[in-house]
């Protein structure tokens, strides 16, 4: 039996209440890893891995555009790495939908000059001539059939091979 009781309300107040165990034992292991444990300090860089470290950083500004519209990006920061990756990663995006946009257009394009065809003349085989529309046009219209054909052939066959093309891609 203890000799000294403290009957003061600090020390009745003082020690923390709680819902269960299982709220003391998170509470007791969170103030452990606050307070006892802690962090383990990164060791020293060798000069080996100084040197390494230079012949990287070295490579790596070598590696940045000469002419950029966003050259403060490319100075000396923690944010330089994460800009330049996000750089390549979009221009490797950009690439890749270029190339699959090709491919997309060079496959649609035998069905664009199907489209292309169809859109050279009217339902009743009356070739497409810009005269016929009721519009106001200069004096001098060219009236040619093959060259308005021409024409209805390249925008509609060019038109369906590039929303093709974007479709692939």
């Amino acid at each position: 039996m203890p000799s000294h009781f403290d009957n003061s309300y600090n020390k009745r107040f003082a020690q923390p209440t709680y819902d269960s165990e299982e709220d003391r034992k998170s509470y007791q292991m969170r103030r452990e890893a606050d307070e006892v444990l802690e962090l383990k300090q990164p060791p020293l860089p060798t000069p080996e891995m100084e040197v390494e470290y230079i012949d990287w950083l070295k490579n790596d500004l070598k590696s940045d555009p000469w002419l950029t519209y966003r050259f403060r990006k490319y100075t000396a920061s923690p944010k330089r790495i994460g800009w330049k990756n996000n750089r390549d990663t979009k221009l490797q995006y950009k690439t890749t939908f270029f190339f699959n946009f090709l491919i997309g257009a060079g496959l649609s394009w035998p069905l664009a000059v199907v489209v292309g065809r169809r859109m050279k003349h009217y339902q009743g085989g009356v070739p497409v001539v810009p005269g016929l529309h009721s519009r106001f046009t200069h004096d001098f219209i060219n009236v040619e059939p093959a060259r308005a054909s021409r024409q209805f052939f390249r925008w509609y066959a060019i038109s369906t091979a590039l929303v093709c093309g974007y479709l692939f891609a």
